[in-house]
Parts: structure tokens; sequence; C-alpha cells
């Protein structure tokens, strides 16, 4: 009789053993997804930071603040565990990164190219009063000729 209750308390403790992994693993797979999001987040919080400081970052604020706000958001559902929601959130937050992105280069690329522009209409005056001066010490130049080959031709 004891060897068989030694037989059952052992597997008892595998039964039990069993048991305990199967509730233990999913909690720690949801212990690394939650730490998963979290750092996710974290990447995008430090981007916002960095796009706030951008150049042209005043015509973006209220999409940073939209997605700032996705991220609280996020976060506040990875400590419910409702990852379907965190997932959604997040992704809204890297699109509207990624466009907020695009619009300030853009907007430095249109910058540059407006500062090329105005560099070229300036050049371009000048070009058209050098081409003036030109003209008018031509028109001396012809003037001039003519004084001298008129004494030239009076002696």
């Amino acid at each position: 009789m004891s060897r068989r209750l030694h037989c059952d308390y052992k597997g008892f403790l595998l039964i039990l053993g069993a048991f305990l992994t199967l509730l233990v693993l999913p909690s720690l797979a949801a212990a690394d997804e939650a730490q998963g999001y979290r750092e996710q987040i974290s990447q995008y919080n430090q981007k916002v930071v960095k796009l706030r400081a951008s150049e042209n970052a005043a015509q973006m604020t209220a999409d940073l603040n939209q997605t700032q706000s996705w991220l609280d958001e996020a976060l506040v559902q990875v400590g419910k565990e409702e990852y379907n929601a965190v997932k959604a959130l997040l992704r809204r937050a890297e699109v509207q990164l990624d466009y907020i992105e695009m619009e300030l280069e853009l907007s430095q690329m249109k910058a540059k190219a407006d500062a090329k522009e105005a560099e070229f209409m300036e050049v371009q005056t000048r070009a058209g009063q050098l081409s003036n001066e030109l003209d008018e010490l031509t028109a001396k130049e012809a003037l001039l000729q003519n004084q001298v080959s008129g004494k030239a031709n009076g002696k």
C-alpha cells in the first residue's frame, strides 16, 4: 500500500508540475508580449520627441499630439492586456509617424527649392542689370569712337 501511495504521490507531483507549467508559460508569454509593446511604445515616444525638435515641427503639432495620445492609450491598453487594441494603436502611431516624417522632409525640400529659386531670380536680375550696363558701355564706346574718328577726319 505504501508503494501505491508513493506512485500516486509521484503521479500527483507530475500532474501538478504539468498544470503549473501550463499556468506559468502563458503568463510568461504575456509578460514578454507586454514588454515588447512597452519597448515599441518607448521607441515611438522617442521618435515623437525627436520630431518635435525638428525644424518645421510647428506645422505638425496637431499630428504629433494625436500620435502621442495614441501612444499613451496604447500603454494603458498594455496594462489592461488588451493586446489587439495595442496593436491597432501602435499601427496608427507608426503610420502617423511615417506621414509626419515625410511631411517634414517635404517641407525642408520645399524650403530649399524656394531658396534656390530666390537665388536664381537674384542671379537673373543681376544678369539683366549687367546686360543693360554692357549695352550702355557699348553705346558709349561707339559714341567715343565716332568722336575720335570725327576729330581724326577734322584735322
